[in-house]
């Protein structure tokens, strides 16, 4: 119905601007920042990166996921299938669809992980190229040739674009039946670097040995143009983090723009650790007032370095022209060393699980290969012929006087004139197609939260004419599960206050006992603990609930109340026998600090306004429901 309503009519200026943006980038990043040549080992380095920050992910919720969301989880995945079961795909884009089973979560979660620890040392490739050796030396019939076809096979169905991708699918069916427990941004952040490193490493194999050297022909033009815009779809992501991040806090709160954010900021964030401890207590005022507009500066001004020219300066170039591209290359890179610095900034003084790994592999990426060490491009590049074993395919072995590297994916297959063909009249302008449209759509998003705090009426309007409002909804509303267009803005309001909800069991109504989590504040006695990279869900989820009460905490408690394995396993410390858990529950609230007399009590929390969150619980006389007690 939504589609119907659309004014298509409108539909013409946004292709005009489509085709314009994309003219514009491509002759714009050609004369102005240089061509693909020179992000080629960036480009590697992005994809080995940005496995690395999926195998932390995967492993991360791997060893919650049953608590959370396995069959006798906090919300059980089959009941959210059951709901969702009779949505389409599109909706409901998970593969559990037909198997929602603790075995399905630990499969998916174990393929996740292996996909990105091949990805990361390049294992299916250093694979096919031992197929091709063996091939190339052994003499028993046939052999080489089905190994041969047993590479090329592999060479399609596990390249790295089809990786990426399944780790994507993979991740994205885990989130669709995760519910609460995989709802931040950091999530939508995982999938767009998923979605971006399998457009990458596309682009990169369409280029004649691009894994290997840096040799080029005309015509790959094409190959390069699609490096090219790869490439800025994930700088422009790295933008879309930091600068709307710093926007909304600028505009959204006084305390980021006098300063005192940072005073509140070490002991009332979701989950401290022991640097959030001593930044709070042993840097001065002053210093906290100064790191929040470093804050600020580091998001809102650091991003758009993105588009100064990385080139390097050439011999026919003249001094004025090599100068300009020497100080941009050097602003270029101090600037990416900054935002990284302010990445491990923020994870030595927080738990943040892989986000800020993630945002720095981002930036990262913004590096030339000018910066990156030689070594490090070597290993990149690195394949069996550094050991001076031939890995040239048996069909070209005969042609072949010299010990080469493997060609890309699709040379096994097709001839080089049909994939020179195929390549530049059909796969590349296919994919610059799809990455000009998500351009569009992130720009958007990122123009909706800009319009929303800081745009004014005319510019307003002037856009809404170029990209209709109408359009851009529809086609969110039907695709927005896939995040593949995410909004973000972390940290928009600073919280100036700290509730803790602590649970305690008794059996009696007189001796209580307290349930200890992993990482969460309840003891006041137990150091801020270390959990990077590790994202706790629960206790992530808990500290929300400070400003509504969810609909899952209920169930969360009439779990404790069953003594139930799997979700108590999410704790650090049950008071009760699984096997005879209380009979009664109640949940307080408290407002916690840091203690500044630690080292003297070992005390590293103070606490105090003690309320009752609920009234006490117990079970209904068929346990399959919870009872308030009036007391």
């Amino acid at each position: 119905n939504r589609l119907q309503t659309v004014d298509w009519s409108h539909l013409h200026p946004v292709v005009l601007a489509l085709a314009y943006t994309g003219v514009l980038s491509s002759v714009g990043s050609h004369l102005l920042f240089g061509n693909a040549e020179q992000y080629l080992c960036s480009a590697l380095l992005f994809q080995r990166l940005s496995a690395v920050v999926l195998l932390l992910a995967f492993a991360s919720f791997w060893v919650q996921c049953i608590g959370c969301v396995g069959e006798n989880g906090i919300e059980p995945l089959a009941d959210k299938v059951s709901r969702m079961r009779k949505q389409g795909w599109v909706a409901f884009p998970t593969i559990f669809r037909r198997w929602p089973t603790n075995q399905a979560l630990h499969i998916v979660h174990a393929i996740g992980c292996g996909i990105a620890l091949v990805l990361l040392f390049d294992l299916h490739h250093l694979l096919q190229q031992a197929l091709f050796y063996l091939a190339a030396t052994t003499s028993i019939p046939f052999l080489p040739t089905a190994l041969a076809l047993f590479a090329r096979l592999l060479s399609l169905l596990c390249s790295s674009p089809v990786l990426f991708a399944a780790c994507y699918l993979l991740y994205l069916s885990v989130r669709c039946v995760a519910g609460v427990f995989m709802c931040l941004q950091f999530d939508n952040l995982i999938l767009e670097t998923a979605a971006l490193a399998a457009c990458v490493s596309f682009a990169t194999s369409l280029l004649p040995s691009a894994h290997y050297d840096s040799s080029f022909s005309s015509s790959s033009f094409s190959a390069l143009l699609a490096v090219e815009l790869a490439m800025w779809a994930v700088w422009w992501l790295n933008f879309r983090i930091l600068y709307s991040s710093g926007l909304v806090k600028i505009v959204c709160d006084r305390r980021w723009r006098d300063g005192s954010a940072m005073l509140f900021h070490y002991w009332s964030q979701p989950i401290p650790n022991p640097g959030s401890y001593f930044a709070h207590w042993y840097v001065p005022a002053w210093l906290h007032r100064l790191s929040a507009w470093i804050h600020l500066v580091i998001e809102l001004l650091l991003p758009w370095v993105m588009f100064l020219p990385a080139a390097a300066a050439t011999a026919s170039s003249s001094p004025s022209s090599s100068f300009f591209a020497s100080l941009c290359g050097s602003l270029r890179l101090w600037a990416v060393l900054i935002m990284v610095a302010f990445q491990v900034a923020i994870s030595c003084t927080g738990n943040y699980g892989f986000f800020n790994a993630n945002a720095a592999i981002l930036t990262v990426a913004l590096l030339s290969d000018a910066n990156i060490p030689v070594w490090l491009c070597d290993l990149l590049r690195f394949d069996l012929s550094h050991w001076g074993l031939s890995v040239i395919p048996v069909s070209t072995a005969s042609s072949s006087s010299s010990s080469a590297s493997v060609p890309p994916l699709s040379r096994w297959v097709i001839s080089d004139e049909v994939f020179s063909a195929l390549s530049r009249y059909l796969v590349v302008p296919l994919m610059l197609a799809v990455l000009l449209f998500l351009l569009f759509m992130t720009t958007h998003s990122l123009w909706i939260t800009h319009q929303r705090y800081v745009s004014p009426s005319w510019l307003s309007q002037l856009y809404e004419k170029l990209f209709p409002k109408d359009l851009y909804e529809t086609i969110y509303y039907n695709f927005h599960r896939f995040s593949l267009w995410s909004s973000y803005g972390l940290f928009r309001t600073m919280t100036t206050n700290r509730t803790e909800l602590v649970i305690e069991g008794s059996n009696d109504l007189t001796e209580w006992r307290v349930y200890e989590f992993k990482y969460k504040p309840t003891s006041l006695t137990r150091r801020p603990p270390v959990a990077f990279p590790h994202l706790p869900r629960l206790d992530w989820m808990l500290w929300f609930c400070q400003f509504r009460s969810p609909s899952w905490l209920e169930w969360f408690l009439y779990e404790l109340l069953r003594g139930n394995r799997d979700v108590c396993g999410l704790l650090s410390h049950v008071p009760f026998p699984l096997d005879k858990p209380p009979t009664f529950l109640r949940v307080y609230r408290y407002e916690y600090r840091f203690s500044p007399t630690s080292t003297a009590t070992g005390e590293w929390w103070s606490r105090s306004n003690q309320t009752r969150f609920c009234p006490i619980l117990k079970l209904s006389k068929d346990g399959k429901s919870l009872v308030h007690l009036r007391i």
